[in-house]
């Protein structure tokens, strides 16, 4: 009876503890499991036209950049620019909470506006889950992965009776077992 008081007690507190923790790698486990239907970590954009003005395009100075970049229309803040090859003109914008580049072939005059921003909340709780900043959190994430064993064992053996481990619970248990087992060794 006092085990199952003690699970309880851990149960509780580390549950309380690290329900942040719950919610930022699920919610990034989930972002980073499709990765290929969309990008986890930036918002992309993309837009495109023809220059209308007659803005000089060719061998372009900063300020004339600056120029082009008013004339359709973009407020973000001018890098640098260069040419690619002869007819395309690339320039690289300072978006904020990311980057953006607009291409411009100096002969038909289209341009191609790309924009990369951040995801609001999701791209920082990706960095997270990936661990990009070491150190400290290395720790962190070590003493919630220990935690999460910890969850699972003490959960196994909160309950008793008709719901507890030795009836319905070892059930859940093994079908809880199987499921990864069998899904890995059909995909290796």
């Amino acid at each position: 009876m006092q085990i199952r008081k003690s699970f309880r007690w851990i149960h509780r507190e580390l549950g309380y503890l690290f329900v942040a923790l719950c919610i930022i790698y699920g919610i990034s486990g989930i972002a980073l499991n499709h990765r290929g239907d969309w990008n986890p970590d930036l918002s992309i954009t993309r837009h495109s036209g023809i220059i209308q003005s007659n803005i000089k395009l060719d061998k372009a100075s900063k300020s004339d950049v600056n120029k082009i970049l008013k004339t359709i229309d973009i407020h973000d803040d001018y890098k640098k620019h260069y040419y690619p090859s002869p007819n395309k003109l690339k320039v690289f914008l300072d978006v904020s909470g990311g980057t953006g580049s607009v291409v411009i072939d100096t002969e038909n005059r289209h341009y191609e506006i790309e924009k990369l921003q951040r995801r609001f909340l999701i791209y920082p709780m990706n960095r997270l889950h990936r661990n990009t900043f070491k150190q400290i959190w290395t720790w962190v994430s070590d003493i919630f992965a220990i935690s999460l064993i910890v969850f699972a064992i003490t959960g196994m053996f909160m309950m008793k009776g008709k719901y507890g481990l030795a009836k319905h619970g070892i059930y859940l248990v093994v079908i809880g077992t199987v499921v990864p087992v069998v899904i890995y060794w059909i995909y290796t």
